[in-house]
């Protein structure tokens, strides 16, 4: 991908050269970038050339200057003071802490409207400023300036009726912060959604959907202690947790912020979450559930009142979990944990709770037998065949869909094709672009034909074409030799596609080969693909669910895979999961395709 990018940078700067510019200067502070090299500062962050090191509350560059925050990639102490710019301070493997980007909020100079988008908790010109927002007391130009948005007589001044600090405010510990989380002297996100008691400009900032607007105009606070008739008082997704047990979903866990969140299960909502129709609660076909408001005009309620057993989809009382065992479909025997830990009625038996002797214990998205089929409908995703997602269509009902992807091997166009299972769209020799794990990475990619010198030329004045590759079926030793990345018995050749015989995992363009054939792994949903929960996403992405929605899209994640994502012997899961095959619950082999992360329970 380096010759790549190179060569990109290369016909950018010939059509600079077109229009009158000196090409040989480099990207400033600000400007668009594919990597270091494009930058005069050397650092490029999400395709935009970003200030090294740190910068102070004023924006001045300097050894010297007083700390604001710390770039991504610096060593950090969450206990202490400066904080880091993206709000995320974690080690790995017992390692040094580092500031790790984050999913929960946009990093400098991405797109934003305003500035609770941001890390900084600043949008200036709609683009995320970096360093850090002024906290309550400092001094400030416009609201824009202030964590809080309110700038009065030139200083920062409280959001009124503030029950707790607000994200960017000054903290001394993590219960100072309405977020619960409180890294390097500052409030930061615990999920992508605001907690109770933070900041909020419209309802759908918060988890709970609501969003407590004064009057006469300014910013709001997430509303406190909010429920609606006839539901339980258990914490809804995305809000800060100490203990499972409190959750609706009953799996409080830390997905990467450094604070755990109660972790909203997949598809059907359980009892007690949020929502915005009936539909989208487990039962309300069979148990008699709604959508609970306070008032018909209410843009949220909570999933209440189920009668009887537990209809599928809800919580049960698996593994130690505080709900009853009485499913409404197989009682005990449906009642199991799904990929993500939580304990649910999984349903597939008779109304008189008669099992199939195929399929004494109800669904089973891992056994083709007893598995729901694409396109049927279903109450969550480890029902379906493949693991598929199962998520709302256009008729209000949940079904077992396949993500809409380009599958590996396929022809793709980079920035606009979505390639399956997480793959990426590659440069393939002279076949152009597929869809294939990024894993081996062309050594001489797209420099040209061969000429006597073994290199491509020049494109453009002091701008090299990088090394010559190999098309397909030219002769070879190594794989970087061929524009393709891949040398097969002796010849360029491009990957091979999913069902196609194998003898090594790079042979794959999924990078998996699993006895003899091209694997295409476990189905997960890659970036911008619709979801109804993380675990459906592929690692490194998160589900952004919007407050009461049914489904979301899978966004940029933390760099870890969490409960019911992918992992393997080369992927670790985040901090306190472990890597199993889910279909035997043994510990993942090398090359194993179908292991997902899951708590070890004790």
């Amino acid at each position: 991908m380096r010759s790549l990018r190179r060569i990109a940078f290369a016909v950018a700067s010939l059509a600079s050269l077109a229009g009158g510019c000196s090409c040989n200067e480099e990207v400033p502070i600000g400007g668009q970038c594919t990597d270091n090299a494009d930058c005069a500062s050397g650092l490029c962050v999400d395709g935009v050339c970003q200030t090294p090191g740190a910068v102070d509350a004023g924006g001045n560059d300097g050894a010297d200057a007083a700390l604001a925050c710390h770039d991504l990639g610096a060593a950090c102490d969450p206990q202490q003071a400066p904080p880091c710019c993206s709000g995320i301070c974690r080690a790995t493997d017992g390692g040094t802490p580092t500031c790790r980007e984050s999913s929960l909020c946009q990093q400098q100079g991405s797109s934003c409207t305003d500035g609770t988008e941001c890390c900084s908790q600043v949008c200036t010109s709609n683009k995320c400023a970096g360093g850090m927002c002024k906290p309550i007391g400092e001094g400030c130009a416009e609201a824009g300036d202030c964590c809080s948005t309110i700038c009065t007589a030139g200083l920062c001044a409280q959001i009124p009726n503030s029950v707790c600090k607000n994200l960017g405010e000054v903290c001394a510990a993590s219960g100072d912060c309405c977020s619960k989380n409180c890294q390097g002297g500052r409030c930061v996100r615990a999920a992508m959604c605001s907690a109770e008691g933070d900041l909020c400009l419209e309802a759908l900032d918060c988890c709970n959907g609501t969003c407590n607007l004064p009057a006469a105009g300014g910013p709001g606070l997430c509303a406190v202690g909010w429920t609606a008739p006839g539901a339980t008082g258990c914490i809804i997704g995305g809000e800060p947790c100490s203990d499972s047990g409190n959750c609706c979903s009953h799996l409080c866990e830390d997905l990467g912020s450094g604070q755990s969140t109660c972790v909203l299960g997949s598809g059907c909502r359980e009892r007690g979450e949020i929502c915005q129709g009936d539909g989208e609660c487990c039962g309300t076909d069979t148990s008699e559930v709604t959508c609970s408001k306070t008032a018909a005009t209410d843009l949220v309620g909570r999933c209440a009142n189920p009668h009887g057993c537990a209809p599928v989809g809800n919580c049960c009382g698996a593994f130690g979990d505080n709900c009853r065992q009485a499913c409404c479909n197989g009682h005990q025997a449906v009642c199991k944990l799904d990929s993500q830990g939580l304990s649910r009625c999984f349903g597939g038996c008779t109304i008189d709770d008669e099992c199939s002797a195929d399929c004494p214990n109800g669904y089973d998205g891992l056994d083709p037998d007893c598995c729901i089929a694409e396109g049927q409908e279903c109450q969550f995703r480890d029902q379906c065949c493949d693991m598929l997602p199962c998520i709302q269509d256009g008729t209000g009902k949940y079904v077992c869909q396949a993500p809409t992807c380009t599958p590996a091997g396929q022809s793709c166009t980079p920035g606009t094709s979505i390639c399956c299972n997480g793959l990426s769209c590659e440069p393939s020799g002279e076949i152009g672009f597929i869809c294939r794990t990024s894993s081996v990475t062309p050594g001489g990619a797209d420099g040209g034909v061969t000429n006597p010198s073994g290199d491509g030329g020049t494109v453009g004045p002091g701008y090299d074409a990088g090394p010559t590759c190999a098309a397909n079926s030219a002769a070879c030793t190594l794989d970087g030799q061929c524009c393709s990345g891949l040398c097969l018995a002796g010849v360029c050749a491009s990957c091979k596609a999913n069902g196609a015989g194998c003898t090594a995992p790079g042979e794959c363009c999924s990078g998996l080969c699993t006895n003899g054939t091209c694997d295409p792994g476990a189905t997960c949903v890659s970036q911008g693909g619709a979801c109804s929960g993380t675990s459906e996403c592929c690692p490194g992405f998160a589900c952004d669910v919007p407050a009461g929605a049914a489904n979301g899209t899978c966004q940029p994640g933390a760099s870890c895979p969490t409960t019911g994502q992918n992992c393997s012997t080369t992927q670790a899961c985040c901090q306190g999961l472990a890597c199993f095959n889910a279909a035997t619950g043994d510990p993942c082999a090398s090359g194993d395709p179908r292991c997902t992360c899951h708590i070890v329970i004790n």
